[in-house]
């Protein structure tokens, strides 16, 4: 498992639209393309924050992506503290 790639991903989806686009429309390939492990990307694809959490992933990014994909603050905060 990699935080690295995890991040470079979160990352990339906000500083490129027509990645975050391409992601939407095909999540599996953007999360293959970036060599993340089943888990990985199930976490990505699914926007489970106690994962990506566990994961290591770095809170801002992963604030930014909920945001992103429609997520409210109080189920981040809920999804965080089973983390």
């Amino acid at each position: 498992m990699s935080a690295y790639r995890i991040n470079k991903l979160l990352f990339d989806l906000q500083m490129k639209p027509e990645l975050f686009d391409e992601f939407m429309a095909d999540p599996g390939a953007v999360t293959d393309r970036y060599h993340l492990s089943a888990e990985e990307a199930r976490a990505v694809i699914d926007v489970d924050a106690t994962a990506l959490s566990r994961l290591g992933t770095q809170p801002y990014l992963l604030r930014f992506y909920t945001v992103r994909r429609g997520m409210s603050n109080e189920e981040l905060i809920r999804q965080l503290e089973l983390a």
